[in-house]
């Protein structure tokens, strides 16, 4: 989401040259990313994406599908972390070779460690208005980087329609389907390992090599392709940075919120690990929580069609007095 436009290999630390009159080189990123130190952005040949792309394939078609995810993770295609626990959830519980059944129990820990952290921090950290962080930030990168409108709404002014859309799909897709794994499937204190290594190694990858796309070149025709990789300080628990983009978070989130979710995310692993969480423990049934998370979409859809014209009249008018 981010909209790098250079060829040149800078340094970011957040300083400029524009005060001493002189043309600078350097890159022009937003304030929340300059503010990063030692943060490296470069130009990559789009070729490079083609290249990517064309090996995930490969690797999808000759080994599986979750090799292919893990290969474009690697190579800097970085989705949100739970996008990515979901489309490998989604892809092992559709795989009919069953060569994907050994994973399941990781990925049932992953959503474990996915699920409770996450809403512990809208609940404990409700003020940091995490949720109109997020809506804010996609909703700037559809609205102007993807259609160049002007995105009329900061994360405390969004409407209370997009944000209850945004609730029943999130407990649709990033709730719900952890206790339905859980219904189905066994988690042991090694599933648990490999999924906080998993965790940690999906930070290391985004924060050393991450690649962006510029949305604005791509709007117009023809359309150009622009690809930048940038890194930072390696580290596998990200509290800045390329962490808010990848999430598309605007503003960005509070360090102190991201090292609670890290926290929450080690200590519930942990009590995993100590006591395990056997199939038995299941509060729910399998089609009891298929259908709550049916009944979830429809809500979301329907609140979504209610809120998505008074939305779409709003951007129409920002734009036009932009």
């Amino acid at each position: 989401m981010e909209t790098e436009t250079t060829q040149t290999e800078t340094k970011i630390t957040g300083s400029s040259d524009a005060h001493d009159g002189k043309k600078s080189n350097s890159i022009e990123l937003p304030p929340h990313v300059s503010d990063v130190k030692h943060t490296t952005t470069r130009h990559v040949d789009p070729s490079v994406i083609v290249i990517i792309l064309s090996l995930a394939v490969a690797v999808g078609i000759a080994v599986g599908p979750l090799p292919a995810l893990i290969v474009l993770t690697l190579c800097g295609v970085h989705l949100v972390y739970t996008h990515v626990w979901a489309l490998a959830t989604v892809l092992a519980v559709c795989d009919r070779t069953g060569n994907c059944h050994g994973w399941m129990g990781v990925l049932t820990a992953m959503g474990i460690a996915i699920t409770i952290p996450w809403y512990g921090l809208l609940i404990c950290r409700y003020r940091d208005d995490t949720v109109g962080r997020a809506i804010s930030g996609w909703g700037r990168w559809i609205a102007e980087d993807i259609c160049g409108c002007v995105w009329p709404y900061d994360n405390t002014t969004v409407p209370a329609t997009i944000r209850l859309c945004y609730h029943m799909v999130d407990l649709a897709v990033h709730f719900l389907p952890t206790p339905w794994l859980l219904s189905r499937f066994d988690v042991t204190a090694l599933d648990c390992f490999y999924a906080f290594a998993i965790s940690r190694l999906w930070s290391i990858s985004a924060t050393a090599h991450h690649l962006t796309l510029d949305w604005r070149l791509m709007r117009h025709w023809p359309p150009r392709i622009h690809v930048c990789a940038r890194s930072q300080n390696i580290t596998p628990f990200a509290v800045e940075g390329v962490i808010n983009d990848i999430y598309g978070l605007r503003p960005t989130l509070p360090s102190s919120s991201l090292l609670f979710l890290y926290s929450v995310e080690a200590i519930t692993l942990a009590v995993i690990t100590l006591t395990g969480v056997p199939r038995q423990s299941q509060l729910l049934q399998t089609d009891e929580i298929e259908g709550a998370m049916t009944a979830c979409v429809v809500v979301g859809a329907a609140t979504g069609l209610v809120g998505i014209v008074p939305l779409i009249i709003s951007i129409r008018k920002a734009t036009k007095n932009a």
